[in-house]
């Protein structure tokens, strides 16, 4: 009995040597009954891409007008492309004198006369139309006009005839609101005068107390009707440019511009509202009269007709200045049409003027 268990005290001697040994061996690994584990730290680098959003600043755009008088007379020049492709237009045209004579009110005491796009053609030296005068008068002095020319250059002819043409000068008269309707098919290509839309509307607006301008024109897709359309063909110069003065601008392929160029005498008519050319941000809008801010007590905002209504009509000359933030373009406004402010390679635009005016 003693012999067994002096053995068994032997082996749990041997047995605790053992363990003592692989705890030993261990080396900082875990180990367990069975098997061993061991906890490895790997690192990897993981590009997480998040996406943040960046505030986009609405362009600031500036619509003016100089508010009208009651007047008395007007003098009326429309500045007509004669080249071989508007031959199909001259009864519209016609019509269209027609229309806008007929819309003139019987106390004004208007004269018109119709001169050619091309500034290197000879010009008509008769006397403009006057109250009385009807359709056939028209028609004898477009027949005047140079038939085939080559001259798209509206803004340099209209400047030649005003500041060079002797026989202009012994009809229009300076002090007097002066209305141009600029009518062709094809993109204004003025070169000497006015490479430059901004510097025409420079040039024009401080030719009169009070100037006034419509365009007859390709407006271009989407708006346009034409059934064929060549886009060089747009006349993005020209309702640029009817734009700023607040114009009417009619579709050269429209049947009849009777209605649009009758319109367009409405011009020399007091202002009481002001349709938007761009539909605006409305809490932007600003309004100044003559530089100052105008209480916007006197004037809202009719969204759906994107109109800004005068309740408190702007006097005589005042110049009035409406500035907005583009929420949404006009449909076929060319933004490569517009020169570029300062610092951005290009002459400062009609509204960065305004914008930053002193």
């Amino acid at each position: 009995m003693t012999d067994f268990k002096e053995s068994l005290l032997i082996i749990s001697l041997i047995i605790c040597i053992m363990v003592g040994m692989l705890l030993l061996t261990a080396c900082g690994s875990e180990f367990y009954i069975g098997g061993v584990t061991e906890t490895i730290t790997i690192e990897k680098e993981v590009i997480v891409e998040i996406e943040v959003e960046t505030e986009v600043i609405p362009e600031i755009w500036v619509e003016s007008f100089t508010q009208v008088g009651i007047y008395n007379d007007v003098d009326i020049l429309w500045v007509v492309d004669r080249s071989c492709s508007m031959g199909s237009h001259d009864a519209k045209l016609i019509d269209g004198v027609t229309a806008m004579i007929g819309a003139l009110s019987v106390d004004i005491r208007w004269r018109l006369s119709i001169i050619s796009t091309d500034p290197n053609r000879p010009q008509p030296q008769n006397f403009p139309l006057t109250p009385g005068d009807v359709a056939q008068d028209a028609i004898d002095m477009l027949g005047t006009i140079d038939r085939y020319h080559t001259g798209e250059k509206g803004f340099d002819s209209l400047y030649n005839y005003i500041s060079t043409d002797a026989y202009a000068r012994t009809w229009l008269r300076p002090e007097v609101p002066l209305l141009v309707v600029f009518v062709s098919d094809e993109e204004e290509q003025s070169s000497s005068h006015f490479t430059s839309v901004i510097d025409f509307n420079f040039w024009y607006d401080g030719l009169r107390p009070q100037t006034f301008l419509a365009s007859i024109v390709n407006i271009g897709p989407p708006d346009t009707i034409c059934t064929s359309y060549n886009p060089s063909y747009t006349g993005y110069r020209y309702m640029e440019a009817a734009n700023y003065f607040g114009g009417n601008i009619i579709d050269i392929c429209d049947t009849d511009w009777s209605s649009g160029v009758a319109e367009a005498t409405s011009e020399i008519e007091i202002i009481e509202e002001w349709t938007l050319y761009h539909t605006p941000i409305p809490e932007s809008i600003v309004v100044f009269i003559n530089g100052n801010p105008y209480d916007a007590a006197n004037w809202h905002y009719d969204e759906p007709t994107n109109t800004i209504v005068f309740d408190l009509l702007p006097e005589e000359s005042d110049r009035v200045e409406m500035a907005y933030a583009v929420k949404k373009y006009a449909i076929g406004y060319n933004t490569g049409a517009v020169a570029a402010p300062w610092g951005a390679g290009g002459a400062a635009s009609p509204e960065f003027l305004l914008k930053y005016k002193p």
